[in-house]
């Protein structure tokens, strides 16, 4: 498995070199995954906190889920052939009450009518701290809406990989659960084209809705409904890494066959005064390896690998373990080594 980080640089160039897509600085999302991991549970809240502040539940597939989405998703799939479900609205009055009570740690969803919860549950994804979709990714998103109906599914699927994995974890039973909805479409009458109506302003936290509707806004609208509708009708694929960008990155790396692993020489047993020594140098090796191959990566742009030299690095062989901080002169009769290129 390689370093998440260079699994993230291999989705940008495919996404960049494809589909002309680029993504701004995640900058941000590295900030909201501090923040998230900084907050505290604030026992018995449930609008308007972080994920990390609410209360969990291990679902089978998905991981730790907040568990007011679980037990809502749950509430709603007793009544998923509804006609008209999260399209009619739920009384403002018990809405609100309803939310006093979960706020206040009670439990209440079970006896409640299931457009309450449906209300309920577009309401805690609205007053999200931050958008479950993060904001650096919306306009690589619209712009994977505008390609072609193949294009557009891949493109959208990439993009999803360079989320948070708590996030993908979240987006994926949701979307599932929401792909579930839209496949009773002949009784609830909400396929997944109305649904993704319904939800974008929530899942976004867009204001658009609410602004004077021109022709940008009109087609920014469509564009925020044409992401969540291809989420929707791709939901098991979300933060699905696929296996041809896993293979590209030793070609990307100008790696000729080699394992990607740095050199552990220099920690046999004689070199380290404890088992805790070795693995600490061997932490560092491995973060000194991938923070030069990111560096070099950056500020080459694109990388310099022929397709020969692709071929050959997804040729399985016994690797030559070197490390990135010492140079080596490689064997005259290698046949497989590092790229020359620097």
């Amino acid at each position: 498995m390689w370093d998440r980080r260079l699994v993230r640089l291999a989705l940008l160039q495919q996404l960049r070199a494809v589909y002309g897509i680029k993504v701004k600085s995640g900058r941000g999302q590295c900030d909201r995954r501090r923040h998230e991991t900084a907050a505290t549970e604030i026992v018995g809240k449930i609008f308007g906190v972080p994920f990390n502040a609410l209360p969990h539940s291990v679902v089978p597939e998905y991981g730790h889920i907040p568990s007011f989405l679980v037990d809502a998703c749950s509430s709603l799939e007793e009544h998923i052939h509804t006609e008209g479900l999260f399209r009619k609205s739920g009384s403002v009055i018990r809405l609100r009450a309803l939310k006093n009570k979960l706020d206040h740690g009670e439990s209440c969803l079970s006896s409640a009518p299931p457009c309450d919860v449906a209300g309920l549950l577009k309401q805690f994804f609205r007053e999200l701290p931050e958008p479950i979709l993060p904001a650096d990714l919306h306009e690589a998103f619209f712009k994977a809406q505008q390609l072609g109906t193949e294009e557009k599914s891949k493109a959208t699927m990439l993009l999803s990989c360079l989320m948070a994995d708590h996030t993908i974890d979240v987006l994926r039973y949701f979307f599932n659960f929401l792909r579930n909805v839209s496949l009773r479409s002949s009784e609830n009458k909400m396929d997944s084209s109305n649904l993704a109506v319904i939800f974008a302003p929530n899942l976004l936290q867009t204001s658009e809705g609410h602004d004077k509707m021109s022709a940008n806004t009109e087609k920014k609208l469509r564009l925020q409904a044409a992401v969540v509708k291809t989420l929707i009708d791709y939901a098991s694929d979300i933060g699905h890494v696929p296996d041809f960008i896993q293979e590209k990155i030793p070609a990307m790396l100008g790696l000729d066959g080699l394992c990607a692993t740095p050199s552990l020489e220099g920690f046999e047993e004689g070199e380290c005064e404890t088992p805790g020594d070795c693995k600490r140098k061997r932490r560092q090796s491995v973060g000194d390896f991938v923070s030069g191959a990111l560096n070099k990566l950056k500020s080459n742009r694109t990388p310099s690998v022929t397709p020969q030299q692709e071929k050959i690095a997804q040729i399985s062989i016994s690797p030559t373990i070197l490390t990135p901080n010492a140079k080596r002169k490689l064997p005259v009769d290698s046949s497989h080594g590092f790229s020359s290129k620097k």
